[in-house]
Formats: C-alpha cells, structure tokens, sequence
C-alpha cells in the first residue's frame, strides 16, 4: 500500500511539473510569436506599403497585450485561491428510524405555495 501512494505522490509531482512547463513554453511562444508580428509590421511598413504593416503591427501588440493580460490573470488566480480556507464539511446528521413528533413533522406552506394561493384568491375574486 505504502509503494503505491508513493508512485501517485509521485505521478502528481511529474504532472505539476509537466503542467508548469507547459505553460511557460506558451507564455514564451505567445509572447515570441506577438513580438514577431509586430517586427514583420514594421518591417513591412519601411519597406513596401504602410497598411499591411499597420496591419501586422497591431496584431502583434494585440498578441502581445493579451499575453500580458492572461499572465496577470493567472496571478489574481493564484492570489484569490490562496486566500480562502476550504469550506469545513458539516456534521453528519444523525439518523434514527423514529417518527417525528406530530408538531414537527408538519410541513409550513412554501412561498411558491403561498404565492399560487393569493393568485388564486385574486382570479376568484375578478370572476
């Protein structure tokens, strides 16, 4: 028992790992191919037409823009879900396989209920 909670502690280990390099190499790859773009662009813009440049140039700093964004997102994530304690689990209640007692087991009137009721009471009136 004790070797296979050693091989899932550590096939958990390897998975954060491989997750955290995953999301640097696209943070690396996002962030290369916005700076690419917005070289082409300008680039384009000195060399032949003004328009495709704007063109490219813009879509590389959107690129780059929203990689910023989502690394900052990433950030309050991490903040928001380190600050809140996991919800404790309520105590389970205890079961018994007696009756209620007369006054408890009388169930009051939902607000959908009492609700369908004076409507009820409305439409019986304008009739």
């Amino acid at each position: 028992m004790g070797k296979m909670s050693e091989n899932v502690a550590r096939a958990r280990r390897r998975l954060r790992q491989l997750e955290k390099a995953a999301k640097i190499a696209g943070w690396t790859a996002g962030s290369a191919l916005g700076i690419v773009f917005a070289f082409l662009g300008i680039l384009t813009m000195i060399v032949t037409d003004i328009r495709p440049g704007i063109v490219l140039l813009l879509f590389g700093v959107g690129v780059i823009a929203t990689m910023l964004v989502l690394i900052y997102q990433s950030s309050l994530n991490k903040q928001v879900s380190g600050r809140f304690p996991s919800q404790p689990t309520p105590p389970l209640a205890e079961t018994t396989n007696k009756l209620l007692s007369e006054d408890q087991s009388r169930i009051e009137m939902s607000v959908t209920e009492q609700t369908t009721a004076r409507l009820d009471e409305k439409v019986g009136e304008s009739r």
